[in-house]
């Protein structure tokens, strides 16, 4: 359940994940930005929000060795063979990284993040 970034996942009773603020941290409300969360099933994803109001979700598994990729402002990084991934898109910008990272849908539903 729990994830860094100040967000923590878990699943609603239609087993929805559920992206939601961590109570008593400070948390990204507008702009650009992204964060690392673990996903109910304890997959490591990213959220994104390229602009106020907009967001995204990708894997955080590189598609080059299966490392964990780490946002770095607007860039996603891989630690391992430095890979980079562009945090709004999950575009690979460069490094050995063969493809994008594989994106999953999101929506902001009130002031929550769901998977759509």
């Amino acid at each position: 359940m729990l994830a860094v970034g100040g967000i923590f996942v878990r699943r609603d009773d239609a087993a929805t994940r559920r992206l939601h603020r961590k109570p008593g941290r400070p948390g990204r409300r507008a702009g650009r930005g992204a964060v690392s969360a673990t996903d109910a099933a304890g997959d490591s994803v990213i959220i994104a929000q390229p602009e106020a109001g907009t967001v995204v979700g990708f894997s955080a598994i590189c598609t080059h060795m299966g490392c964990t990729v780490a946002p770095d402002g607007a860039q996603l990084t891989c630690p391992c063979h430095g890979s980079v991934f562009d945090a709004a898109t999950g575009a690979n910008v460069s490094g050995p990284a063969p493809r994008p990272l594989d994106a999953f849908s999101v929506k902001v539903d009130g002031d929550q993040v769901v998977q759509a």
